[in-house]
């Protein structure tokens, strides 16, 4: 089984209920963000922008390297009915990568689920993000 979940920063949920009290203050909740992986090199949430102009729809993805050790990957955008886009990062350095996938005939792709996947050439890092084709 291969792990399912996002990395890098990821909103996390706490309910809460109080036993013991009254209905109205019972029950609550506390939002936090963690990072899930290891920390030194991850995505930012992706983001899309569609322009009506030119039908396209824009998928901005970042790969964060906290170290400073040279690390190459494997950038992969998939959205269903549409081919794969790719993209490579050679030897990227301390800093921040930015890349924009650009899809073509963008309205169709709009509420559509994006996966976008990072895989470390010559290592073991796996890194995925998930985001919706909006406006």
């Amino acid at each position: 089984m291969t792990p399912q979940a996002q990395s890098g920063p990821q909103p996390f949920r706490v309910d809460f209920k109080l036993i013991g009290t009254p209905n109205e203050a019972s029950e609550f909740a506390a939002y936090e963000t963690i990072n899930v992986g290891a920390g030194d090199v991850y995505l930012e949430p992706p983001t899309t922008t569609y322009n009506p102009r030119t039908d396209e729809l824009e998928v901005r993805i970042a790969l964060i390297n906290d170290t400073e050790q040279l690390v190459s990957f494997r950038l992969t955008s998939t959205v269903r009915g549409r081919q794969a886009m790719r993209k490579q990062i050679r030897d990227h350095g301390f800093g921040r990568f930015d890349h924009t996938f650009v899809y073509e005939n963008g309205r169709e792709l709009l509420g559509r689920t994006f996966s976008l996947e990072a895989q470390e050439i010559g290592g073991t890092r796996t890194l995925k993000s998930v985001c919706l084709g909006t406006r």
